[in-house]
């Protein structure tokens, strides 16, 4: 590997806040594109150092290239895990909190109480699904089930 396209992965590597072997992986895939994109521009008549150079600039700006991997792949794991926890802690929450609350309440059938609580509920699975990108590949699901779990209480 050139010292350019050393330095180039590793400014890469300084933007990016991903687990060790995610970012190894991600470099890995940049040097072999970088590599094949350089060949293909020594086919074309450029030198070894031109050609690499050219291709590291055609992939874009190192510190730009890294944000964005970076944004793209951190905290996959934390979210998975509050993904998980969230319609748990939701249900819990419902059923040994706010039920004993409407019930101490008497006649809450006829009251805008339950309203008011469905709308929270709704609010509480929409807000993550809506806000965190990396949810909504599997938000249909887990509304799902967390309404499920609400409407079992």
């Amino acid at each position: 590997m050139s010292e350019e396209l050393g330095r180039y992965l590793a400014q890469v590597a300084n933007q990016m806040s991903v687990e060790p072997a995610a970012e190894k992986e991600i470099l890995r895939e940049i040097r072999v594109h970088l590599e094949d994109s350089a060949a293909e521009l020594q086919e074309g008549g450029l030198g070894r150092e031109e050609s690499l150079a050219q291709a590291i600039s055609n992939f874009g700006e190192a510190r730009e290239v890294g944000r964005m991997l970076g944004l793209i792949h951190s905290d996959s794991a934390n979210q998975a895990v509050l993904a998980a926890f969230l319609p748990v802690a939701l249900a819990l929450t419902f059923k040994w909190i706010l039920l004993p609350l409407l019930g101490s309440l008497g006649h809450w059938q006829g009251s805008p109480t339950p309203f008011v609580f469905a709308s929270l509920a709704v609010l509480a699975l929409l807000v993550p699904g809506l806000t965190l990108r990396k949810w909504r590949y599997g938000y249909g699901v887990w509304a799902f089930f967390s309404l499920v779990t609400i409407a079992q209480m």
